[in-house]
């Protein structure tokens, strides 16, 4: 039996093949800046450390780094760190972990942008996956994917869709794929540990 379409999307969305496109780059970023110390003493050297960062990491993973100016690296910085800590202060306690070394100290706020911006880029990927290998405009393909995707992934989605019908699930392709590149992205980090 050939290959449905959805075996097409997950053959792409393959834990491997997404780290070979996408994670390794990150996390050589990452291992490619060196830290002299965990910790900081104060704000304007966290501030600067994790700029400097953020440029280097941007200069890595998506290049041309070195166009990003000092205001645009720290908003985007400030909010891939917000993200990254929003359970737990958000830049401020990042600063605060940074500053007294708990929770990996800056090796731990260096680990959380990088980790950030990997899980966000894997997001988008799906979502490229799921774009291109889809006719959006086509809709009983739409209807055929979806009836699929019911059937073998319908646990994933949020309770108010699992009893809907394929054809309610078409009309909402777009909600469906955002909701279901961060359920795999959940899974494979969830995988990722074992």
């Amino acid at each position: 039996m050939p290959p449905t379409k959805l075996d097409r999307i997950l053959d792409k969305l393959d834990p491997d093949r997404i780290a070979a496109v996408i994670g390794n780059t990150h996390d050589m970023a990452r291992e490619s800046f060196k830290l002299t110390s965990n910790t900081v003493d104060n704000y304007p050297q966290f501030h600067d450390l994790v700029i400097r960062y953020y440029r280097h990491h941007y200069a890595q993973v998506f290049g041309g780094g070195e166009f990003l100016d000092d205001d645009r690296a720290h908003w985007e910085v400030k909010g891939v760190i917000d993200n990254a800590y929003k359970e737990s202060g958000g830049f401020e306690g990042a600063y605060q972990n940074a500053r007294t070394g708990k929770a990996g100290g800056m090796h731990g706020v260096l680990g959380a942008i990088s980790g950030n911006l990997k899980q966000e880029q894997e997001r988008q990927y799906v979502e490229y996956v799921f774009y291109t290998e889809t006719d959006p405009y086509d809709y009983e393909s739409l209807v055929s994917l979806m009836a699929e995707i019911l059937d073998r992934f319908g646990y994933l989605l949020p309770p108010g869709y699992r009893g809907r019908s394929p054809n309610d699930l078409a009309r909402n392709f777009d909600t469906i794929v955002k909701h279901l590149s961060r359920s795999i992205s959940a899974v494979r980090d969830l995988l990722r540990h074992y």
